[in-house]
């Protein structure tokens, strides 16, 4: 969009979509990350995210007076809503999700008739950031129905006529202002996308319910605590404090039971209205104390973390793109979905699937899940006319393709493999980058039985040859010093897996194996120390530098 002044209405990033429709629904942030990143680096994005969520809760506190029971809380939800203040266009929906709830707050105390013109514009923005605008719609029509209802007269909190002429008018305005997007109407029809595309939709880590969300537990304690404490809260005193719209907000801690990326637009909803209602307690000493803790604790991960210096590449495969474009690889190519995005962008080439898209591919999105799984193989090659084949190495698909005689490794790091189809224009780097590594990720013992006793020494100067290129090739040195081992020769395996050690301490495979090799040959000393750290670190294995 920016370096080109060109803004696509069809997918232009995959080639099995070429065409169809493209409800970009998150230009202006995507916009405003490459603004970032162009002139002030990955740095730039870090802090600015960083900023973006302490914004919220400086937004929730203003104006509010800490108290050690508050800080608490806001502690243990700052800390557990973490995955999601990421460099994503979310984190902007968030934050005019949260204005638009403090607005509406604002205009009943103070009945101002800015609401006319803030309203609108607000409205204005968050559309453009992300089609979570749509949620939107609910907030202000509760406050309408609120508001609007045949027994308002009884109701001593309601607004008078003429302080509701202007809230009436910021509503239809900011209705009509959510329109002003590139796509109009169509936006909100990309915002159901959730309910209209749910099978595969539910397939993906993030829109899984909090409850089978397993990689971080602690979230749903959390939220389950939130709303155990503004239930016992309104039970007790709470219920009075609050409009009958703010009532109908609490229904949305219900929607990270349905996907669990809903998290932070429920509690960002929901959290002005647990300020409200919690307990003011208040002790000077311990007030002070509970937020010192607080500061240096989340400086402390920050640091940890090492976020000011970190590599924007650490999780992308780099060198394997930088293969692709060096070597001028053609056709069509098949790569992960979660790879997507990032392979389009540093090579400029059309990709297998754009997960942008309302319906994540349609069949292309399907077929790649039985692709990867090492399902009709032979089908999805024909039917994509696929010449290249990336992969991650610890999947099923390179087995599958390290079976068929027509495709040929030609590259392999540690965080994937390329495979090219022989006679389909890439001949040249076949010939010159090709290993013939078959049975790829079977067990040693059985890649052992499987290739004939005279074509091992042949084996092991096709690993020796991946390893040379890439010397930190973690799978690949475990992968031949299994081999050694296995052949009896501890003390070349034993090279390996020291190797190995040396690249990433932490790998408990590698230590058994040692202590293994240090056992047959006498060195009980060494086998015992290994066999401790084997155990240390069996659960914390990471054979890939990324964490895709």
């Amino acid at each position: 969009m920016i370096e080109d002044g060109y803004f696509p209405r069809t997918d232009v990033l995959s080639f099995t979509g070429g065409g169809k429709e493209w409800i970009n629904h998150e230009w202006l942030p995507q916009s405003i990350f490459y603004i970032l990143f162009k002139y002030w680096g990955f740095i730039s994005i870090v802090l600015f995210t960083a900023l973006a969520g302490t914004l919220i809760f400086v937004l929730l506190l203003y104006h509010k007076k800490f108290s050690w029971l508050l800080s608490i809380f806001l502690f243990l939800i700052t800390y557990s809503i973490r995955p999601f203040i990421v460099p994503r266009p979310q984190i902007f929906a968030y934050l005019f999700l949260l204005v638009l709830v403090l607005l509406i707050s604002w205009f009943y105390e103070h009945k101002s008739r800015k609401i006319m013109f803030v309203l609108p514009l607000v409205l204005f923005l968050w559309t453009n950031v992300h089609a979570s605008i749509i949620l939107a719609i609910p907030i202000l029509f509760l406050v309408l129905i609120f508001e609007f209802n045949p027994l308002r007269r009884y109701n001593p909190d309601q607004l008078s006529s003429q302080d509701l002429k202007p809230l009436l008018i910021g509503v239809f305005a900011g209705l009509g202002s959510m329109l002003l997007n590139p796509f109009g109407y169509k936006i909100f029809w990309q915002a159901l996308q959730p309910v209209r595309f749910s099978a595969a939709f539910h397939i993906l880590l993030e829109t899984q319910s909090i409850f089978k969300f397993s990689p971080y537990s602690f979230l749903l304690i959390s939220h389950l605590l939130v709303i155990f404490v503004v239930i016992w809260q309104l039970f007790r005193n709470g219920i009075a404090r609050l409009r009958l719209y703010e009532l109908g907000l609490l229904l949305f801690l219900l929607m990270p039971f349905v996907a669990v990326k809903y998290v932070p637009f429920s509690w960002v909803i929901v959290l002005p209205i647990f300020i409200k209602i919690i307990p003011d307690l208040r002790k000077s000493v311990i007030d002070k104390l509970v937020v010192l803790f607080a500061i240096l604790f989340a400086i402390f991960i920050f640091w940890q973390n090492n976020n000011l210096f970190k590599n924007p590449y650490e999780e992308w495969p780099k060198e394997l793109t930088s293969f692709i474009k060096g070597n001028n690889l053609v056709g069509n190519a098949y790569n992960p979905y979660s790879w997507s995005g990032y392979l389009a962008w540093e090579n400029k080439k059309p990709v297998f699937v754009n997960p942008a898209l309302a319906d994540l591919g349609g069949d292309v999105f399907w077929d790649g899940l039985d692709f990867e799984k090492g399902e009709r193989i032979e089908e999805i090659i024909n039917k994509y006319d696929l010449s290249v084949i990336i992969s991650q190495p610890w999947t099923i698909l390179p087995y599958s393709i390290s079976l068929n005689s027509n495709w040929s490794l030609v590259y392999w790091d540690n965080f994937g493999v390329i495979y090219l189809r022989k006679n389909s224009g890439n001949d040249e780097v076949i010939k010159k980058y090709g290993l013939e590594i078959k049975y790829f990720n079977d067990s040693v013992e059985s890649v052992l039985k499987k290739y004939d006793p005279a074509e091992i020494p042949d084996l092991i100067k096709n690993y020796k040859k991946a390893i040379e290129r890439q010397p930190d090739l973690l799978l690949g040195r475990f992968r031949l010093g299994l081999i050694y081992q296995t052949l009896g020769d501890c003390t070349k395996a034993i090279e390996q897996y020291e190797e190995i050690i040396k690249l990433d301490n932490k790998l408990g495979n590698a230590h058994f194996r040692l202590a293994e090799c240090y056992q047959k040959i006498g060195d009980i000393k060494s086998a015992l120390s290994e066999r401790e750290l084997a155990d240390k670190y069996k659960d914390n294995e990471r054979w890939w530098r990324g964490g895709r």
